[in-house]
């Protein structure tokens, strides 16, 4: 089976009030389990919203965006 048909069934059965919350954590759990550390930590940086992205931009602690990513993918490689 095709990562893209794997895919595409944890999406498919979801209940049809799934809203876009849940196709997204579908969709997490797939990379998380299937997919390189560098893809689930691609797809979690989309999950951002622009706030989040303004105050890695200008942050008001001490964490750039590149650890954050570097820190999931050390997190995701420790599984």
């Amino acid at each position: 089976m095709s990562e893209k048909q794997r895919l595409l069934d944890a999406v498919a059965g979801l209940p049809d009030s799934a809203n876009w919350s849940k196709i997204a954590d579908a969709v997490l759990n797939h990379l998380a389990n299937h997919g390189t550390p560098q893809e689930y930590a691609q797809f979690y940086v989309t999950q951002l919203t622009a706030e989040d992205l303004a105050e890695y931009a200008n942050p008001k602690m001490d964490h750039e965006l590149g650890d954050v990513i570097a820190e999931i993918e050390l997190l995701y490689n420790e599984r």
